[in-house]
């Protein structure tokens, strides 16, 4: 039996404002190569598969057209809720998805009888499904509660088939014991932090989705991130997506990962205005198709440097999609000289100094994003967490 496991699309995403509906119609169009490719039998998809509970009309199109074409190729696709999801949309359908052996957990089912599905038919598997939960509290319980009952049900399939069928199990979350360099600069997601291993140990392959980076668990090969396909942090490289292909045989025998295609390169360029300039020139001669990020340092205003970027652009496959200013830091706060161009960081700095108690500190970043937003003052997308 072999499946795929892939998670956070984030379909409907937009970067300075710029629809990611090309490059994530093109991946969905790759991904349905591959599983021609491979004959996978199951498809898991791990939760964040809309940017927003409300996606736009487009980004509802693409994932339906997908899985029209999904249910063609693979015996069963398996799609759980992410924190960026809503589970009424995503659970509306779900009788009708079936037909297409579509199966979708919107929301954290009470019994657990209906996180499992068994395939009973030979290649043999039981798959547990867990939407997304945000209570922290009871997801180990929950999901102990039901892969016990999975674990029965492979004892009835042992004894009536004769052979072992995987248990696998799918959820959105963050894992105990993810490092800093993982995390990036949300390292606050420790404190949401789910600690698997034991439960992970009763699995043949624990799919999670939640993260975007690509890696196994605490170097436990079966427990493991898909990653998204695209890339969601235009500081990091484009290059390193990944797609997982999982391999059993009774137990689980292989696991292999698919780098994803770049299908639309993004590129950051810092420097005074000659210095991107000369960038920008060297990118247009060089006749590829890039979206570039501006941070250009000098007394040009936003409109004045973004007619001479485009001017140098104008008719080629360079596109710069976002220019901003930014100057040397020059606040001083209690004599300690902080980054006045983010002024996210410069605030967060300020909380430290107050001594403003930690539980407080998560409501009052949130209001004031709120308030950076409502100003123009600093884009959506900046806001966005890479991990989330």
């Amino acid at each position: 039996m072999k499946l795929i496991h892939t998670s956070d699309w984030h379909l409907g995403r937009f970067l300075t404002g710029r629809s990611r509906a090309e490059e994530q119609r093109s991946f969905l169009n790759w991904l349905i190569d591959i599983m021609a490719e491979e004959r996978a039998d199951i498809l898991l998809v791990a939760g964040d598969i809309f940017e927003t509970p409300t996606p736009s009309n487009a980004a509802q199109q693409l994932y339906y057209n997908f899985l029209s074409l999904a249910c063609t190729l693979c015996r069963l696709t398996v799609i759980i809720r992410g924190n960026h999801d809503s589970a009424s949309l995503l659970s509306a359908p779900k009788e009708l998805l079936k037909v297409l052996n579509v199966s979708v957990a919107g929301e954290p089912a009470e019994n657990p009888e209906d996180s499992i599905i068994v395939l009973k038919d030979a290649p043999r598997a039981i798959i547990c499904a867990f939407a997304y939960m945000a209570d922290k509290t009871t997801i180990l319980k929950h999901y102990s509660d039901v892969i016990s009952l999975a674990e029965v049900k492979q004892k009835e399939i042992l004894t009536e088939y004769g052979e072992k069928a995987p248990i696998i199990a799918l959820a959105h979350l963050t894992v105990e014991g993810l490092s800093d360099d993982i995390l990036g600069r949300y390292s606050a997601l420790k404190e949401e932090a789910v600690e698997l291993g034991e439960l992970a140990a009763r699995v043949d392959y624990f799919a999670l989705g939640h993260i975007h980076s690509a890696f196994p668990v605490r170097a436990i090969p079966h427990l493991r991130y898909s990653g998204s396909p695209i890339n969601m942090n235009p500081m990091k490289s484009s290059a390193g997506k990944k797609i997982v292909v999982a391999e059993f045989n009774g137990g689980l025998r292989e696991i292999r990962e698919i780098p994803v295609p770049v299908f639309q390169e993004i590129i950051v360029i810092e420097g005074s205005i000659q210095m991107v300039s000369d960038e920008l020139k060297s990118l247009v001669s060089a006749g590829i198709k890039v979206w570039v990020l501006v941070k250009y340092s000098g007394t040009e205003t936003y409109s004045e440097a973004r007619e001479t970027f485009n001017e140098i652009v104008k008719d080629s496959g360079v596109e710069v999609i976002d220019a901003e200013r930014f100057s040397e830091p020059d606040i001083s706060l209690d004599g300690e000289t902080v980054d006045s161009r983010n002024p996210l960081r410069t605030f967060k700095r300020i909380l430290e100094m107050k001594d403003v108690a930690e539980e407080d500190r998560e409501e009052l970043i949130a209001a004031f994003n709120e308030v950076l937003l409502s100003l123009n003052t600093l884009s959506p997308d900046t806001l966005l967490s890479d991990t989330l």
